[in-house]
């Protein structure tokens, strides 16, 4: 019922260690929904290459068991936004963390949806972290 009433935690979008990161904006509990990640759903195999060759940007999410994928580059919320926990920029000093968000797909209606929770307490002001997984790392 919360995907449908938009009842999501609040938090924002600053400036990174990552370049652009969301940031907890009130504490949130373990298992709390953050948001919905929000995309145009689009065939992944053909769509990934043409992102890597001509933007080097990558806002893309994989649906499991299909050969989807949910590109929030054009079409999007501030979800797109959540780093990935195991990435250390170049130069940066910033250290590996362990995430603490996933995702899950929820099905309303009939659709697929595709939302953030809280994998551990998060307090205020904290970096928002997903794990994007070993596969997303592969061709960059």
């Amino acid at each position: 019922m919360f995907i449908q009433r938009g009842q999501f935690k609040r938090f924002h979008i600053k400036r990174s260690a990552h370049g652009l990161g969301a940031f907890a904006s009130q504490g949130i509990s373990k298992g709390e929904p953050i948001g919905e990640y929000i995309g145009q759903l689009v065939e992944g195999a053909d769509h990934m290459d043409m992102i890597q060759r001509h933007s080097h940007l990558n806002y893309c999410y994989g649906l499991t068991e299909t050969s989807f994928v949910l590109d929030a580059q054009w079409l999007g919320n501030p979800t797109r936004f959540l780093n990935d926990s195991w990435h250390v920029p170049p130069g940066s000093r910033s250290e590996p963390k362990e995430p603490n968000c996933n995702t899950r797909e929820n099905v309303v209606n009939g659709e697929r949806r595709l939302v953030v929770y809280a994998e551990k307490k998060i307090k205020k002001g904290a970096e928002l972290f997903l794990s994007y997984g070993d596969v997303y790392w592969l061709d960059t």
